[in-house]
């Protein structure tokens, strides 16, 4: 059996700043896109697939800051963990059963 190392090809096709014309959710943190909110939404192909990556405004504003966006992207997991680590980073480790969405609004409004 011979295992190959599958790299992943990734290109940009558009990214733009998009009024939401229907509900969707951020590709990062899985909250919801509402009707009528600004939102960024990329264009790539990947490995020959095309895919939109749609994200709020600040998610986005968030990964720019903190320079976490690479060549392959970012999945929501990833971002998840970022923002869980930099709450326990801010708050000193206390994590007082915070939701998700609060640590996200502390992580933007300490980086932004």
């Amino acid at each position: 059996m011979s295992l190959t190392n599958k790299t992943i090809k990734m290109d940009i096709l558009s990214d733009k700043k998009v009024k939401a014309r229907k509900q969707y959710r951020c590709d990062l943190c899985g909250v919801e896109i509402k009707v009528g909110e600004l939102y960024c939404n990329q264009v790539v192909v990947v490995n020959g697939n095309i895919h939109n990556f749609k994200r709020h405004l600040k998610c986005d504003e968030i990964c720019d800051r903190l320079n976490y966006y690479c060549e392959d992207g970012i999945s929501s997991n990833d971002f998840k963990m970022l923002i869980c680590e930099e709450y326990s980073f801010a708050t000193e480790g206390k994590d007082n059963n915070v939701s998700f969405k609060e640590k996200l609004n502390l992580v933007y409004h300490r980086v932004i």
